[in-house]
């Protein structure tokens, strides 16, 4: 037997599975007829031009292929139509037998119509007998029935208590999962105070010697009359709530961020993953925070006297350099590229090839910071 398979999609009938005088059928060489039976066959991959594509005889009715022009009908998606009863003429013998059995049915029927009789006379006599008794029975059967009222009563105010109770208890345990959860990312978030103890850690960290400056610049800046959002507030201004959500964090929690952003260089969402907080408000407690450490803390950079300088020189200072008092730089700050063309180019800066700001820096011999100017850009640089 030729080793063929059925190119009928959902078909397994192949050479394995079937006997040798098993019959598959090669599609004709006629091109309309193939046409026709690519589309019965609903093959996208059906190669109808291929001598070795083979349908099996069970998609023809009957198992057989009559004819040529005979074309398949029976497919995995086509539903087989059901053979209809064939009506045949009854034999007598058939008939005779009917009648006898309709017969034996008419008589067991009337037999069992005067037992019946029979027993419902029985029945009515009993009844009879039995009536006073019933009367007592009734009696009971209807206290029974109040008392099974009131037991059913009570089962319902009970389940209406438990559905209610169990409501309270599940509203419950959602607050604690979320207060819990809340208390967890509390827990999580970056703590300063972990550190205090540790004067190279608060150093580290926020830029300042120790704990102790740390909280002497929060207390300055805390005693402070400007806003954190920038406004100015009188004494004789009554403060308003604010709207709106309440603080992600404290103000001392901002504090640090702020510090660690301007001490290490953070990213904003590497904060806002150590503090619990989204990017986009770290974004805005830099932002308003750096108004208030400039308002604030700007007055604290000033140039020492003279003779304060040289006291505290290093003594290579004293020995090479007697009179330097400062020592001075000039560092560029890169910033967003304008739109504008004539600002980009007031901007941009041949050196470090992007867009820049300028501040000079000075500091005295022993690394106190003296001076800061304001910032300015390339081309005013030039200029002067």
């Amino acid at each position: 037997m030729p080793k063929y398979n059925c190119c009928v999609p959902g078909c397994s009938n192949s050479h394995r599975n079937k006997p040798r005088d098993f019959k598959f059928y090669c599609l004709p060489k006629d091109l309309e007829l193939r046409k026709k039976y690519d589309v019965l066959i609903r093959n996208d991959n059906l190669k109808v031009a291929s001598p070795n594509t083979r349908i099996c005889c069970d998609h023809w009715e009957g198992g057989k292929k009559l004819s040529r022009t005979h074309l398949p009908s029976v497919f995995p998606w086509t539903v087989r139509k059901e053979q209809r009863r064939e009506i045949t003429r009854a034999s007598q013998e058939k008939i005779s037998k009917h009648k006898r059995k309709k017969k034996n049915f008419m008589q067991n029927y009337e037999v069992d119509i005067e037992s019946e009789q029979l027993q419902n006379d029985q029945a009515s006599h009993l009844q009879s007998s039995a009536t006073q008794t019933d009367l007592a029975c009734f009696c009971k059967a209807k206290d029974d029935v109040l008392l099974l009222q009131d037991v059913k009563k009570q089962i319902i105010e009970e389940k209406i208590f438990l559905e209610s109770e169990l409501l309270r208890l599940t509203k419950l345990l959602e607050i604690t999962k979320n207060n819990l959860a809340r208390e967890q990312q509390r827990q999580s978030r970056f703590d300063i105070d972990k550190y205090k103890s540790s004067d190279s850690d608060i150093e580290f960290y926020t830029g300042l010697s120790n704990y102790k400056m740390l909280t002497f610049c929060f207390n300055l800046v805390e005693e402070s009359r400007i806003d954190i959002n920038g406004d100015n507030t009188d004494d004789t201004q009554i403060r308003r709530p604010k709207l709106g959500r309440p603080r992600a964090l404290s103000c001392y929690e901002e504090y640090i961020l702020v510090l660690m952003r301007l001490r290490l260089g953070l990213f904003e969402k590497d904060l806002a993953h150590r503090f619990g907080v989204a990017v986009g408000t770290v974004s805005n407690i830099i932002r308003k925070w750096i108004k208030l450490l400039r308002a604030k803390l700007g007055s604290l950079i000033r140039m020492p006297e003279r003779d304060t300088i040289k006291y505290y020189s290093p003594p290579a200072f004293k020995q090479l350099f007697p009179q330097v008092v400062i020592v001075i730089d000039c560092t560029e700050i890169e910033m967003e590229r304008p739109s504008a063309l004539n600002n980009q180019s007031a901007c941009y800066s041949s050196y470090k090839s992007r867009p820049t700001m300028k501040v000079l820096i000075g500091i005295t011999p022993s690394g106190v910071l003296s001076y800061i100017s304001e910032l300015f850009l390339e081309a005013l640089l030039i200029w002067k």
